[in-house]
């Protein structure tokens, strides 16, 4: 069972410091010399965080599966699984966002309209920080 939690604890925090990166970055744009950098640079950390999500999912559950001190009603397996259906139900829809204002910076340039949609992006990856921030916290403390 401690191999599981070693692969779970190393992929959360790939995911979860790669998306805490990612929110700092969004915020840095300036510094970056540009949205487009910042579109760029989370582009190429990507797929770490993607490979890591699943494998921490799976570890996760298989640590509650095989586990018999562990049970899908504990608190903190709750709110590791709550925390999964967030980032599904709002990070899906900021990732399209990022994605088209990628191209609409591309297109059109920096407008009025780029960085108040490029605002409420940050704002949402922002508040997906904090859910993991609380799930890690669960995960640590087990309520």
């Amino acid at each position: 069972m401690t191999w599981l939690l070693v692969i779970h604890v190393i992929t959360a925090m790939v995911y979860v410091g790669g998306h805490i990166l990612e929110n700092l970055l969004l915020y840095r744009h300036s510094a970056m010399d540009g949205r487009l950098r910042v579109f760029k640079a989370i582009r190429v950390g990507e797929p770490a965080i993607n490979v890591a999500a699943p494998i921490m999912i799976l570890t996760g559950v298989a640590m509650v599966v095989f586990d018999d001190a562990r049970k899908f009603s504990d608190p903190f397996v709750l709110i590791g699984l709550g925390a999964i259906v967030v980032s599904v139900v709002l990070g899906l829809p900021l990732l399209k966002e990022m994605k088209s204002l990628d191209l609409l910076i591309r297109e059109q340039g920096e407008t009025v309209e780029v960085n108040r949609r490029y605002k409420r992006l940050a704002n949402g990856w922002s508040v997906l920080a904090g859910v993991y921030l609380v799930a890690v916290w669960a995960m640590v403390v087990k309520p």
